[in-house]
């Protein structure tokens, strides 16, 4: 085995390495269930996932729905003010925030297309559908300006500790993402943490580099990450350190309650004592950790799994031995109980083993769709159909959440890989680039009722609000004609409103009726489209062709 890898289908928790008075428990009664639910007995509901600050009558544009994802504080008090000192000891002028999205617009741009080199998207040659970039950037923000504030970018103010970190670069900003989905956002009354891979290839420039075998990207660092299972948005995340966390650093909060109990209680301490649900895989079933929970207001299930050992206090063939005779889709429970906390160990028969997971919430009713189950037994064919109990079926339906998260920050291009750099801060900055735009994405569609894009398709769209955004108005490194193609590529775009949705002077809100028609601004058409550059402002096709004529040759339309 290599000394970076981390098998985690089969190492044990360090929490659920056997001790010699594991066996000598009574936390477990007997077998079977209530029908009471622990949580519905404490007033828990089935809440939806919430925007904190934005107004229900408000419909965002995809530029405001970045900047309420994205820490705007953070990046206007640290990443700015330290980008521009670095900038101006180069004699370059400061950053602004209007050029900062900008820039960060340039590359999601760059992540639409794989293939050509950075360097292409700038050349001065004649575009080449066999050679080259498909595209040019230069009246977007020249190379030099580009290629300056990717030198100079910061991520802290603080100073440097007086141990060795390798972490020092980046731990502020990691707080502040997590401290701002905090303040703009609560998940749904069900959430999943598992872990993902940010890739990077060279152990030897990338603290906390780990070689997981199972994940598609194996090679890199590992987060651990918490979604919301309703609206697929991630909420909390914490970087795995590994060997190189420095020794004397301050230990993390709860980290006197055990590796695996201290990460799943910090990640998680954002929704304590709201009551709600987190799904977890057998890589945290410790249950000290699901009790720990309990006691703050957060209830979970963690599926159980045989990793060497049984977890601890978890008498594994005594559940298996208890299902012998039971029929294929059978279940039932094991109350038990530690620290005054009650739980149960909800199990269910399938043709070859027993699912068992340790759950401070549920019951066994059955619940959902029905599914079938197909085996051989005794050379015949045996087949059977049932529906799942409520905490397994949940445990089904939500444990994809984080990786559904995954693959859509990773597929069909990564941002992070598109960013070459061999300075590690900037993939963990793409790492959060990546999963903001996702969240965005997620937040647009749910939230908002937007159409939902390819990923792609989306980037381009969140790429351009970046671009052309409100903020910015300096030119000063642009020629006068890629001035003018700015101007026409802005933001004459014929849109069309959501369904549900009208203006109310500039702005998108909700509608009483589903396709609301209105008066186009020039004729008598009923229409729901518009102009991208004159939100508010009803236009028709035909309308909105004259608009475009009249805007080359600066001449006024009605508005």
């Amino acid at each position: 085995m290599f000394p970076d890898m981390i098998d985690d289908d089969n190492q044990p928790a360090p929490e659920n390495i056997p001790t010699d008075d594991d066996n000598n428990n009574n936390i477990f009664t007997e077998w079977g269930h209530s029908g009471n639910c622990f949580r519905a007995m404490d007033g828990g509901q089935a809440v939806k996932p919430k925007l904190l600050n934005i107004p229900r009558e408000l419909v965002p544009t995809l530029l405001q729905l970045f900047e309420i994802f994205f820490f705007k504080e953070f990046v206007n008090a640290v990443i700015i003010v330290e980008t521009s000192k670095r900038l101006s000891n180069d004699n370059q002028r400061p950053l602004s925030y209007g050029e900062f999205l900008r820039w960060i617009g340039v590359w999601l741009f760059l992540a639409t297309i794989e293939g050509p080199d950075r360097l292409d998207f700038w050349s001065l040659g004649e575009i080449d559908m066999f050679d080259g970039a498909p595209f040019r950037l230069n009246h977007i923000m020249s190379r030099n300006r580009f290629e300056a504030i990717l030198k100079a970018i910061f991520y802290s103010d603080r100073e440097p500790p007086p141990y060795k970190d390798p972490f020092w670069e980046v731990r502020q900003m990691l707080e502040e993402w997590n401290h701002n989905m905090t303040e703009q956002f609560t998940p749904g009354w069900v959430s999943c943490l598992d872990e993902s891979m940010s890739p990077w290839t060279n152990k030897y420039t990338c603290p906390g580099w780990m070689f997981v075998p199972r994940k598609p990207h194996p090679f890199g660092n590992e987060y651990h990450n918490v979604c919301c299972s309703l609206c697929g948005i991630l909420w909390s995340l914490e970087l795995v350190e590994g060997k190189d966390a420095p020794q004397q650093a301050p230990k993390p909060r709860f980290s006197n309650l055990g590796n695996t109990v201290g990460l799943m209680l910090r990640v998680l301490s954002p929704i304590f004592a709201k009551g709600l649900v987190v799904i977890l895989d057998s890589g945290f079933c410790v249950l000290k950790g699901i009790v720990e929970l309990k006691k703050r207001g957060v209830y979970a299930s963690a599926l159980i799994k045989k990793r060497r050992y049984w977890p601890k206090f978890i008498r594994g063939e005594e559940i298996k031995q208890h299902f012998n005779n039971k029929q294929v889709g059978d279940c039932d429970a094991w109350k038990g109980s530690m620290d005054e906390v009650k739980f149960h160990v909800y199990a269910m028969k399938e043709p070859d083993y027993v699912m068992s997971l340790m759950s401070t919430y549920g019951t066994n009713q059955r619940k959902g769709k029905v599914t079938r189950r197909e085996w051989i037994e005794n050379r015949q064919k045996q087949q059977t159909s049932f529906q799942y109990p409520e905490v397994v079926g949940n445990h089904f339906l939500f444990r994809h959440s984080v990786d559904d998260h995954n693959n859509k920050r990773h597929s069909p291009i990564s941002i992070e890989e598109t960013w070459g750099t061999k300075w590690w801060p900037n993939r963990v900055f793409a790492f959060l680039l990546a999963v903001t735009e996702i969240n965005v994405s997620l937040a647009a569609t749910f939230f908002f009722g937007q159409l939902q894009l390819g990923q792609i398709a989306f980037r381009k769209k969140l790429a351009r609000a970046l671009i052309f955004n409100e903020y910015f108005d300096d030119e000063s490194d642009i020629s006068p004609d890629a001035k003018r193609r700015r101007t026409r590529d802005r933001g004459h775009n014929l849109s069309t409103l959501p369904r549900g949705r009208k203006f109310s002077g500039v702005r998108i809100v909700k509608s009483a009726s589903d396709y609301p028609q209105h008066k186009c601004t020039s004729c008598t058409k009923r229409v729901r489209t518009y102009c991208s550059c004159t939100p508010g402002v009803y236009r028709c096709g035909e309308c909105f062709g004259y608009h475009l004529a009249c805007q080359e040759n600066n001449l006024s339309t009605p508005s």
